[in-house]
């Protein structure tokens, strides 16, 4: 199996079990709809970064840049929350 088709089919196979969980688990409908919304946006981020990676060199140095700047927004989250 391809490496591409694997990221492909675990982000299918983690979707499909997160929404389950948030389905049948006991959560306020508060945190049911803003756990559905944030897998949801992390799914299609994922998607797109899988699909960037592969097409070609270029989409490599986006990816790479993406995942840098994630990792910037959630350090100064992370400070800001302190």
């Amino acid at each position: 199996m391809e490496i591409k088709k694997l990221h492909y089919l675990f982000a299918v196979v983690s979707y499909i079990f997160t929404i389950f969980h948030f389905i049948f688990t006991d959560y306020p409908k508060e945190y049911f709809i803003s756990g559905i919304v944030f897998f949801s946006v992390a799914y299609v981020v994922y998607i797109l970064f899988v699909y960037l990676y592969f097409k070609n060199n270029k989409g490599e140095k986006v990816v790479i840049l993406g995942l840098f700047l994630l990792f910037i927004c959630f350090v100064i989250l992370f400070f800001i929350t302190i």
